[in-house]
């Protein structure tokens, strides 16, 4: 009786692990999209960019602002704003979105604001894109 479930359960299982469609894998609908993250040295002028093109959408945006994080759900994009961070403190940015078939493009600009307003500032990107339904 046994052997008789057995050789009916086994085709059984291996019929339907056989019929399974290949591309129905979990893809992300979402990513979780950060930059590197940065401790100043000095007090700095942080300016946090996040924009999107073609058909990327972001949900909602983190950054740091002092010795807390802001978080802004469905934000206007392009999102820009300017926070004064202090010695030792982290500039942090991250972003929730899907970049499905277009890019999240996350930036932060620092600027010690004693320097004269012909230096550069220092500057970070990063863009995520979507390749074989993964976050890059």
């Amino acid at each position: 009786m046994r052997l008789a479930v057995v050789t009916i359960i086994i085709p059984l299982i291996a019929f339907a692990c056989s019929s399974c469609d290949k591309r129905s894998e979990f893809f992300p609908s979402s990513c979780q999209c950060d930059i590197e993250q940065l401790t100043l040295s000095e007090p700095s002028s942080v300016i946090y960019h996040v924009s999107t093109d073609s058909d990327a959408t972001v949900s909602s945006i983190t950054y740091q602002t002092g010795d807390e994080k802001v978080t802004v759900h469905d934000p206007q994009l392009p999102f820009s704003t300017a926070v004064q961070l202090g010695k030792g403190q982290t500039v942090s940015l991250a972003a929730i979105g899907n970049p499905k078939n277009g890019n999240i493009i996350l930036t932060y600009e620092t600027q010690d604001p004693a320097n004269a307003p012909t230096q550069l500032s220092s500057s970070v990107s990063r863009v995520w894109i979507k390749s074989d339904g993964i976050c890059h």
